[in-house]
């Protein structure tokens, strides 16, 4: 199934169809980071696999390092080709909202809080109190699971509503 969302006012465009390589996920970030007027210049990558970045990626990712969105892994590199898990995705859109995630990372309420890496605690608590993410089947945020196209969108969708609330 194919799923096109346009909303041309607001610059976004999202299409889903398989499961969600990251720089696919950059390049949806930085269309977002572009309506919440974030940076507009392509920042320097320094990832020891940037030359697996594809050409039109690269401004996106660079936009998104600058503003601090994503940093890399330990290993310094990006990994352009992996799939990008919940957690992830959760770190990345409570970067990307500024928001607050000095909460209690112990308990975020989610039947599977053990298996949420340390790093990625106290974003996810953040997200879900800002009712970004919920629990899949059995209140399980499911951590390690591959973001699909759809549940980016739907994340999207809710952060633009948490941004107009404001």
């Amino acid at each position: 199934m194919k799923v096109v969302i346009i909303d041309d006012e607001k610059g976004m465009h999202f299409i889903m169809k398989r499961m969600l390589a990251k720089v696919n996920e950059i390049e949806i970030v930085g269309s977002f980071q572009e309506t919440t007027a974030a940076a507009e210049t392509a920042g320097e990558l320094s990832f020891s696999d940037e030359a697996n970045i594809g050409k039109w990626a690269k401004a996106a990712v660079g936009r998104a390092v600058q503003a601090g969105i994503i940093k890399g892994y330990a290993d310094g590199s990006f990994r352009p080709n992996a799939l990008l898990s919940r957690s992830e995705m959760a770190v990345m859109i409570v970067r990307l909202l500024a928001l607050d995630e000095a909460g209690e990372a112990g308990a975020i309420g989610f039947a599977d809080d053990e298996d949420i890496p340390t790093w990625a605690k106290r974003y996810v608590w953040a997200a879900k109190q800002h009712g970004l993410v919920q629990g899949m089947g059995a209140n399980q945020f499911a951590p390690a699971k591959s973001l699909t196209r759809a549940e980016a969108v739907v994340v999207l969708l809710r952060s633009l509503e948490n941004q107009s609330s404001k």
